[in-house]
């Protein structure tokens, strides 16, 4: 039996006022860190699995297709910047979204099999970080009567 390498926390809880300052300031960016830190950590998880069940090849193919992808919506900060610097991040986004259907287009039907379950457990589990966070910022807002409640209750 192999020795497991110990795997260091995907983010480390701050003191719970501070945590509970995140779901109740007046910060728009700040309130949404939680949710944004719970997606981050469950993608790098499933991408763990994925290397472990699927092995590396499927798991670099769901990467490129998922950093394409969000280069191509113009979504990818750094990672969206085109690679030459006078085209303009619409040339960029064409090449991605093409880049992206030669991928697809090279698949046989175990490999694209793979890689939709990737990305639909992908987007369940983010549903499922989004109706926790919801319901963490509903707990949150609960223990201060003061403020005015949140819209939709």
């Amino acid at each position: 039996m192999s020795a497991r390498i110990p795997v260091p926390p995907l983010w480390r809880a701050v003191s719970q006022p501070e945590r509970l300052a995140e779901l109740t300031g007046d910060d728009a960016a700040l309130k949404e860190a939680p949710l944004r830190r719970d997606v981050r950590s469950l993608g790098i998880l499933l991408g763990r699995v994925l290397r472990e069940q699927e092995g590396e090849e499927l798991y670099a193919a769901v990467e490129e297709l998922r950093r394409l992808l969000i280069r191509s919506r113009g979504e990818g900060g750094d990672e969206g910047a085109a690679s030459a610097p006078d085209s303009s991040p619409e040339a960029a986004g064409d090449a991605g979204t093409a880049r992206a259907a030669r991928i697809v287009a090279g698949l046989n039907v175990e490999q694209a099999y793979g890689l939709t379950k990737a990305f639909s457990i992908y987007f369940e589990l983010t549903n499922l970080a989004e109706t926790a966070h919801r319901g963490r910022r509903r707990r949150a807002a609960g223990l201060h009567p003061d403020q005015p409640p949140q819209p939709g209750t």
